[in-house]
């Protein structure tokens, strides 16, 4: 029995006759992922999911007098990603964050958008 494990193997495509080469994470003998697999679904709702995370933590916010910029739980939902998903994937949903904001969705701190409040002075 194996804890956890990547098996790579070679599938021989049999429309083309090519080699696709494939990775599968094994844990207790049980196929969790696999790179080609029907979990892709899955994994888009979880980095749409942190990127709501990040949307909804922004707008809990504290100011302090002596900086413009806001506390808010955002940093919080972007480790949380980052630990949860992974750094890719964490890295894929503050893309969508951003992309989102980016677009005109008022979803950064105090419901603010556009690339004018990434590039300001507080980030967004």
């Amino acid at each position: 029995m194996t804890i956890g494990r990547v098996r790579f193997y070679a599938l021989q495509d049999r429309v083309k006759g090519d080699f696709v080469h494939s990775k599968e994470i094994v844990m207790h003998d049980e196929v969790l992922y696999t790179e080609h697999s029907s979990r892709a679904y899955l994994r888009a709702a979880r980095i749409a999911a942190f990127a709501a995370f990040a949307a909804l933590g922004a707008q809990v916010s504290a100011r302090i007098p002596i900086t413009p910029v806001p506390f808010t739980l955002q940093t919080l939902f972007v480790a949380m990603a980052g630990i949860t998903l992974g750094a890719r994937d964490g890295f894929f949903a503050m893309l969508v964050y951003i992309a989102c904001g980016a677009a005109g969705a008022p979803i950064f701190a105090g419901f603010s958008s556009g690339l004018w409040a990434i590039l300001g002075h507080t980030g967004g």
